[in-house]
């Protein structure tokens, strides 16, 4: 499924919608956009394997679609096909989605929950997280370039069973899923916490 953010901030979703992806308060397949009922004022909006969020202008966060793995964020594994409150979550600046887990990030901090059979959330477990818990390993890192410059998070990617992050002191960081590689440290072994990706410095 695929998404538009209209400039009012009206989310429009298209394509399949067997779990209630599309946010319209139905399951029926739509190969034309549909309004998310109830998102309004959406800054940025991500699409996972079969749920959706939005990030309003608030910095709230509110999600739709399948949620056996707690992606959406509301306390339950129930499906909605209208969108529901994230738990918690005021003030966020991004938001990713993956397969079956969903992270939202704000300065130094990033927080995720939904799928964590691949350690998604970096806290020793493997059971679903059905709200949002804070991923350590980011906070109180200095900077060499600019040492008086507090430490962020600035842009979040989720894949199925990983998250990777870049920062502003030029770092990448990945966890979780990683049998064909895709924490970038060498390894092929599930990262269970956040390791340095293998570049001098991220800038794209």
């Amino acid at each position: 499924h695929s998404y538009a953010v209209t400039a009012d901030g009206t989310v429009k979703c298209w394509g399949r919608n067997q779990e209630g992806q599309l946010g319209d308060g139905s399951t029926k397949d739509s190969a034309s956009p549909v309004s998310v009922a109830g998102v309004m004022g959406a800054r940025r909006v991500a699409c996972g394997g079969a749920h959706s969020c939005a990030l309003l202008g608030g910095g709230e966060v509110r999600c739709w679609g399948k949620n056996d793995q707690g992606q959406l964020g509301d306390g339950t594994r129930v499906r909605h096909p209208n969108a529901v409150a994230v738990s918690g979550l005021e003030e966020q600046k991004g938001i990713s989605a993956g397969d079956a887990h969903t992270c939202a990030f704000a300065g130094d901090t990033i927080r995720c929950w939904g799928a964590n059979d691949q350690s998604q959330m970096a806290d020793g477990t493997h059971d679903p997280r059905l709200t949002p818990r804070r991923i350590t390993g980011f906070s109180g890192q200095s900077i060499t370039a600019v040492p008086e410059q507090p430490f962020a998070i600035t842009e979040v990617k989720l894949g199925e069973g990983f998250t990777c992050v870049r920062s502003n002191d030029k770092r990448a960081r990945c966890w979780g899923k990683n049998d064909m590689g895709q924490a970038g440290d060498g390894t092929r072994d599930v990262r269970p916490v956040p390791v340095d990706v293998a570049l001098a410095r991220a800038t794209h």
